[in-house]
């Protein structure tokens, strides 16, 4: 079944004042001080939405409804809107009822309802009345029959879309509103809040009522950024951490309107875009939008009625991008002044256009970014190039000799305008605007007007019509569109132009390029998990020595070598290279070269385990960088610390360098480097627990790291998620990452692994063995890594995780005398380095040994401590599912209440972690002590913290946002959130339906 997305399922989000103010309205009307309401909002602001709450709300308080919407279509039908609304009403009331509501006078209803049967005859007189008498008296006995009818049972009057009523029903409401001023009645009215919907009567009537205090206007503005990012919360339950860039771009392209959120939501989780995996919704690495089919037509609607020439300024703005200057549309759009102002006036005036001030000059932007959006998805590809070309030649006659100055716009626009360009001088602008897009960061943009530059000087050359001074600068083209390209991750695209700019350099005996070009393919190499395709290039490099290479170039190279053989698993000549770069960038005094082979030591010796050697190369590292302005290796620097205090166990000092990493990071606008970032994220999150984050920064950085084919991280990101899985006992969706693993990495004959991503692989491959119940499979596999990981030298891979494995696989299947040895040498190279977690975990071990040797007693004593030290860490999954081992030492022991504490304080933590198979396992250890489990929460419920508990019972007492958070001395904003939260965890939408729950079941603190 496809998959779909109802956002009315969801509790509202952003709308709390509005929804407290109509519950507020409804409650007086309950009380017989009833009113009027006026919702205004745009097209999608939530109208309907909010509507249908409070109508759900009066239902479940007993009210009366009736309930109406206008419809364009039917504006000259006098009292179709009324009809609509109050029909099916009266419908249901006897004749001998209406009589007895309207004291004889039922007969009158059918001047506003001819459909309605009734038995009662006019009154006398009537017919010598005039027409305004007669309307006055229908008007009124109807007005008396619902007074009548609110005496008896309160009235909720909802009327929709009152932009498009006919006249006859906004009079007949101006009437009933003041009729109907304190009675047991709410009136909700809704309109458009659209200028070209504006009718004078309709105005009228808002005046009025206002002004006598009779009505109350609501205006619902689009969601803010926060609202973006709470409804994306409620929606798929996910934290701001995980979606943050997604919520920003959503918010971006909706400009923050409910229904233009939800419908793009509905079809990006449609698409597969958005979809659930292991009970979470992932993808939120999106970075493009497209535009819904149902936003297209709403906004299609209003486009439409735009007079011609409007429509195409409308157009003329729309490709001309946002924050179009006025002289510009002026010269583009060659409508004499007049009829170009009165365009402008009428695109402001019905919400299409903004006017601003952009330094001195007048600006107009789109209201809503997708009506620009709507408007270049009509134009069609002929129109639409039409116009780029005519806006690329006004702006260069508008430039003049500024044009150059101008390049990015100017090839933005002929790059769109295809054959309609500027000819050899768009080629010109193509280049300039791609080499400062280079310059400052935007490669996708640099990469899209590189590419085209070299299109067209290959199509001029075909023609012999290329500017000369273009094809001699071909190679730098080549040399910058290689660039753009690596820095995006599309390695496939750009070694072969790093091949052709090698070549061409070398035509032109520039063996200095040449060689450069060869070092650039050498680190996309390692960047593909090849670093032996890496070292090739390096010795390459370094064999061209005699042919007058810079001492700089050489050691640039003998770096790549160096870390090419680190990555190999060879860290003694690694070692001397890198300590041979630092003579020779001593030498030259250049702090570049130094600090990066100084971060280049870090990584080395984080992986051999020598931790004072890592944090002296990465002072000095930092010093050199801050010195030479390297933000890359300041990145680089805090990332190696941060593995290696990870691997150490000192998670607070790993979480700060981690931190500031991730500052960097952004500074720099980097993917890469981020993905980096998130590895550490993820094995933090599976270290304290915060599972849900873990796997959702999992999931995008495996999907980046694909995409940017980053396949000597990828492995890591895909064994370090997996791990998480295998926690939580979902194997199937574990197994794949891990045979993908296991691919990357390069295992297998014939290939030169990946060491880095090899021995993790070993170890998830282990852990997945252990889980399925293969114990001689899993210690197959954590040997085979173990002897690979000392095979190279990087020993503390193997303490982080290789050793633990095969120390629980030993003690599974009962082998206790290579579960003790596998624990020895925990403890002894955990503290040769100052390893907390390897110790933690060798204290793990010998308790386990103790107790599997019959030692109960101590055994047990022993657990506690190991898990106090795991938790210290922390380390809770593992400190948790050790605990449980404890609880049973205990039972054995006789330590029934000690036993049941333990289990208690387990089955708190899987709830949480939600480790389903652990949890059962716990579950069941309850019941072999005949005790009752606690409570588990089923699908849709879930345990209320105090404070939710608190606020539920106010709203059960029909407390408002306000006056809870007076009550309680918070802020109605977090009273919200926490109404969003409990909402989710009981599986209600609205007020009522969670006051119900609270009357009926009740509710639990967690």
């Amino acid at each position: 079944m496809e998959p779909t997305l109802d956002l009315r399922d969801l509790p509202l989000v952003g709308r709390e004042e509005a929804q407290e103010g109509l519950l507020r309205g409804l409650e007086e009307a309950g009380r017989g001080a009833g009113r009027t309401v006026l919702l205004r909002g745009e097209r999608g602001a939530g109208k309907t939405r909010l509507a249908l709450a409070l109508r759900e709300e009066a239902e479940r308080r007993g009210f009366l409804l009736a309930c109406g919407r206008a419809y364009r279509a039917e504006t000259g039908v006098p009292y179709a809107l009324v009809s609509d609304a109050f029909l099916p009403l009266l419908q249901g009331q006897t004749s001998h009822s209406l009589d007895v509501l309207t004291r004889g006078a039922a007969g009158e209803l059918g001047h506003l309802f001819p459909g309605l049967a009734t038995t009662g005859s006019p009154p006398a007189g009537v017919g010598s009345e005039s027409p305004g008498e007669q309307k006055t008296r229908v008007l009124w006995t109807f007005t008396q029959l619902l007074k009548e009818l609110s005496r008896r049972t309160p009235l909720l009057i909802v009327l929709e879309d009152l932009q498009w009523a006919d006249p006859s029903s906004v009079e007949l409401i101006h009437f009933l509103a003041r009729q109907l001023s304190g009675a047991a009645a709410l009136l909700l009215l809704t309109l458009e809040e659209t200028p070209e919907n504006r009718d004078p009567i309709l105005g009228e009537m808002e005046r009025s009522l206002l002004e006598q205090g009779i009505a109350e206007g609501i205006s619902l503005p689009p969601l803010s950024r926060e609202g973006t990012g709470h409804l994306l919360k409620a929606a798929f339950g996910v934290e701001e951490g995980a979606v943050g860039e997604f919520a920003d771009l959503l918010h971006g392209w909706t400009r923050g309107n409910p229904f233009f959120l939800g419908e793009t939501l509905q079809v990006l989780v449609r698409s597969g875009q958005l979809y659930r995996k292991g009970g979470m919704w992932l993808g939120w690495e999106i970075r493009e939008m497209a535009l819904p089919r149902t936003v297209r037509e709403a906004l299609l609607s209003r486009l439409d009625l735009l007079p011609k020439e409007t429509r195409a300024l409308a157009e003329l703005a729309a490709v001309l991008g946002g924050r179009a200057p006025f002289h510009l549309l002026q010269a583009a759009s060659r409508l004499p002044d007049p009829e170009l102002m009165e365009a402008l006036e009428i695109l402001m005036s019905r919400g299409i256009l903004l006017e601003g001030l952009e330094g001195s000059a007048v600006v107009y932007d789109f209201r809503q970014p997708l009506l620009r959006e709507t408007l270049l998805a009509e134009l069609g590809l002929a129109r639409a190039r039409l116009l780029h070309g005519r806006v690329a030649r006004t702006l260069e006659d508008h430039y003049g000799d500024r044009a150059r100055a101008h390049a990015d716009v100017l090839a933005y626009h002929h790059l769109e305008a295809g054959e309609e360009g500027l000819g050899p001088r768009g080629t010109l602008y193509l280049v300039l605007a791609g080499r400062d897009a280079l310059e400052r960061g935007g490669n996708p943009e640099a990469a899209r007007y590189l590419r085209g530059a070299l299109d067209l000087l290959q199509d001029d050359a075909s023609r012999g019509t290329a500017p000369s001074d273009l094809e001699a600068g071909r190679p730098g083209i080549v040399r910058d569109l290689a660039r753009a390209l690596t820095r995006m991750g599309r390695y496939g695209d750009a070694i072969p132009l790093w091949e052709e700019a090698s070549r061409l350099a070398e035509e032109r005996g520039d063996q200095e390029e040449a060689a450069e070009c060869r070092r650039r393919i050498g680190i996309i190499l390692s960047y593909q998990g090849d670093p032996a395709g890496a070292l090739k290039e390096a010795d390459g490099i370094l064999s061209r020595a005699p042919l007058g290479l810079s001492p700089l170039l050489l050691a640039r190279a003998r770096l790549r070598r160096g870390l090419a053989l680190e990555e190999l698993g060879r860290p003694e000549e690694a070692g001397q290279e890198l300590e041979a770069v630092l003579e020779t960038a001593r030498h030259l005094r250049d702090p570049m070269i130094l600090a990066q082979a100084h971060r280049a030591l870090v990584l080395l010796h984080t992986w051999t385990g020598r931790p004072d050697r890592v944090r002296d190369h990465a002072r000095q590292a930092m010093d050199l960088a801050t010195e030479s302005g390297a933000r890359s290796v300041v990145f680089w620097t805090h990332w190696g610390v941060a593995v290696l205090e990870g691997l150490l166990g000192n998670t607070e000092l790993m979480a700060q360098r981690v931190r500031e990493a991730e500052q960097v990071a952004l500074e720099l606008g980097s993917p890469l480097l981020s993905l980096r970032s998130a590895e550490l994220a993820i094995e933090q999150a599976a270290a304290t627990g915060e599972w849900d984050t873990g796997l959702a920064v999992g999931e995008q950085a495996i999907a980046l790291a694909r995409s940017l084919s980053q396949n000597t991280i990828l492995p890591r990101l895909l064994v370090w998620t997996s791990l998480i899985y295998l926690g939580r006992g979902e194997v199937a969706l574990a197994r794949p990452l891990l045979s993908e693993a296991w691919t990357v990495a390069g295992a297998g004959e014939g290939r030169t692994p990946n060491i880095h991503g090899l021995i993790p692989a070993y170890t998830g491959l282990g852990y997945l063995a252990l889980a399925e119940g293969r114990l001689d499979e899993a210690i197959r596999l954590g040997t085979e890594g173990l002897r690979l990981a000392d095979r190279v030298g990087y020993s503390i891979l193997a303490v982080h995780r290789l050793l633990p494995l095969l120390a629980e696989a030993f003690l599974w299947k009962g082998e206790l005398a290579g579960a003790q040895s596998i624990g020895e040498r925990l403890r002894k190279d955990s503290s040769a380095i100052g390893h907390k977690l390897g110790l933690a975990w060798a204290q793990t071990c010998e308790a386990l040994v103790t107790w599997l040797g019959g030692d109960p007693g101590k055994g047990a004593k022993q657990m506690e401590e190991a898990a106090r030290a795991l938790e210290e860490v922390p380390m809770i999954p593992d400190a948790t599912r050790l605990r449980r081992q404890l609880a049973g030492r205990l039972a054995e022991m006789g330590d029934r209440e000690g036993a049941l504490r333990e289990l208690t304080r387990v089955h708190e933590t899987f709830l949480k972690l939600g480790a389903e198979v652990e949890l059962e396992k716990t579950r069941g250890m309850f019941r072999e002590m005949e005790a009752r489990p606690p409570r588990r929460s089923p699908p849709g419920e879930g345990a209320l913290s105090a404070r939710e508990v608190e606020i539920a019972g106010m709203v059960e007492k029909r407390m408002s946002n306000k006056a809870i958070a007076k009550e309680l001395e918070i802020s109605a904003r977090t009273v919200s959130t926490h109404l969003s939260n409990i909402y989710r965890k009981l599986g209600v939408g609205s007020r009522g339906e969670l006051a119900d729950c609270v009357r009926v079941k009740g509710v639990r603190a967690e």
